[in-house]
């Protein structure tokens, strides 16, 4: 049987976003999907850096959590949290307190008017009265359209008098007469410059506001002239859209099949090579189908890429397949891929990661990680274990273990929040109808409080709620003239 390793196109472009820094773009399908296993270091650091988005949506918050890490079969006390939040229901503060050392780390955050978070900054104590400054983020989000596109961002470590700058990214638009974006340029601090590494470049033709051409360029260096040139890497020619609203502000192959912007057909190219056709269908506003077909030396790949919502919880299937023909033996076909795969319970929380390859009809886990919650009788989290997949114990090993208490009810958004009259809202014939003065922040609540929709508009515009089973929601719209809650079924 003949198999082929070829490069596949549309999975170079899904990794062609650069890593830039430690805050990474968007999830590429194709990552994430190896055998490894968590260190309780990784855990620890994902652990914190996701305290801020388990609660995101919730409207009853803990104040306090402790987190256990399993050792050599027993639960070990690893740290005590402490947390509070502000009338929107973002986390200010985060207190951590070391079990062993009982060192004292607590980062602080702020946010505009949009919810982005524009600043962390982490301090260090020893007895909870007297801190010291440790390390700072900054982030802009200035882009007068786009409201939740970050525009800069830069790390700082405090030296004892003053902060010094670490690490930078910026993020730049250019747009044309009609305010399309043409050009998004990321750029990294060097030598304390900021100098564009990667930029895509959008053509349009006149008067429209779907642009037939996107191209990533990647920055390189030429050993033989010893100079910088512009190299071209994913291309998408001849494209046909969905839907698009000439926003366009992502080096991301994969952004282009989600949220406003669509692409349903295209010629894709990578590195100047030669072209292949790539189509795409959308079943609903959640899930796609991506196919792209390419031929070579009599022989002809046809790559999938999908996501599959499989239930109203939030529970998904990403899955790529590659299948190869051959002009000599039209019968003898090879098919491989992978798939991820997350399903979540019915408060909305994730209860399983799983990661597959496949081959023909063979299959094979490359890993799992489970997450086991325990609910009060509001549907707050009391609990939650996760455990990953050990291959040579061939069960699931216990990782660490989340205990969270003294709760707290974030009523911004809910039934508590200042009303103004400025606003209003209202649901007709699975639409929400928001008309405000300005630019507005909307958020969607399930009954047991997960935020199931999060954007923003401007003036009078429209939320489509069709994808959202039925029950009871809270929406809530927020502008600077102030904030309107409305209560609805579905």
């Amino acid at each position: 049987m003949k198999k082929y390793f070829t490069p596949i196109i549309i999975a170079s472009a899904m990794l062609a976003a650069p890593s830039i820094s430690a805050e990474k773009p968007a999830h590429s399908f194709l990552q994430a999907k190896q055998k490894t296993s968590i260190t309780k270091e990784t855990r620890q650091t994902t652990l914190l850096s996701s305290l801020r988005k388990a609660a995101a949506g919730n409207l009853l918050k803990p104040t306090k959590q402790a987190i256990y890490m399993y050792e050599d079969g027993e639960w070990i006390l690893d740290m005590n949290v402490t947390l509070a939040y502000d009338s929107h229901g973002n986390i200010t503060s985060i207190t951590r307190e070391e079990a062993e050392e009982g060192t004292l780390m607590r980062t602080e955050y702020t946010y505009d008017k949009y919810d982005n978070c524009i600043s962390e900054v982490t301090s260090i104590s020893e007895d909870g009265v007297n801190w010291t400054q440790g390390e700072k983020r900054s982030r802009e989000y200035n882009d007068p359209v786009l409201h939740n596109l970050m525009t800069l961002n830069e790390g700082f470590y405090y030296s004892g008098s003053d902060w010094d700058i670490i690490y930078g990214n910026k993020f730049e638009v250019t747009r044309n007469s009609d305010n399309n974006i043409t050009a998004y340029n990321v750029m990294v601090l060097f030598n304390n410059a900021y100098d564009t590494t990667v930029k895509t470049v959008m053509t349009y033709p006149d008067g429209k506001k779907e642009p037939d051409t996107w191209t990533v360029q990647n920055l390189d260096y030429d050993y033989n002239t010893a100079e910088y040139f512009w190299k071209e890497g994913t291309k998408l020619q001849e494209i046909v859209w969905e839907s698009c609203d000439g926003q366009i502000a992502t080096t991301d192959f994969s952004r282009l099949f989600s949220g406003e912007n669509k692409i349903k057909s295209a010629q894709i190219s990578d590195g100047g090579e030669e072209a292949a056709a790539l189509q795409a269908e959308y079943p609903n506003e959640k899930d796609y189908i991506i196919t792209s077909t390419y031929s070579e030396d009599g022989m002809t790949m046809t790559e999938t890429m999908s996501l599959t919502h499989t239930d109203d919880n939030g529970s998904y299937i990403e899955r790529t397949i590659a299948e190869y023909s051959y002009d000599d033996d039209p019968e003898n076909t090879v098919s491989e891929g992978e798939s991820y795969e997350i399903i979540c319970d019915d408060h909305g929380n994730i209860t399983s990661e799983i990661s597959k390859f496949f081959e023909g009809d063979y299959d094979e886990l490359i890993g799992q990680i489970n997450y086991d919650y325990t609910y009060g009788e509001n549907g707050e989290t009391l609990e939650a274990i996760t455990s990953e997949y050990d291959f040579d114990a061939e069960d699931f090993m216990p990782i660490d273990k989340i205990v969270s208490s003294e709760f707290v009810k974030i009523s911004a958004g809910v039934d508590q929040a200042i009303s103004s009259q400025a606003i209003s809202c209202s649901v007709n014939d699975n639409c929400l109808n928001v008309a405000a003065p300005g630019e507005a922040s909307v958020k969607v609540y399930s009954a047991t409080g997960i935020n199931v929709i999060s954007t923003s508009g401007n003036g009078s515009f429209d939320i489509d709620l069709s994808s959202l089973a039925g029950g009871v929601y809270v929406a809530s719209v927020s502008c600077e003239a102030g904030v309107k809650t409305l209560k609805f079924a579905k």
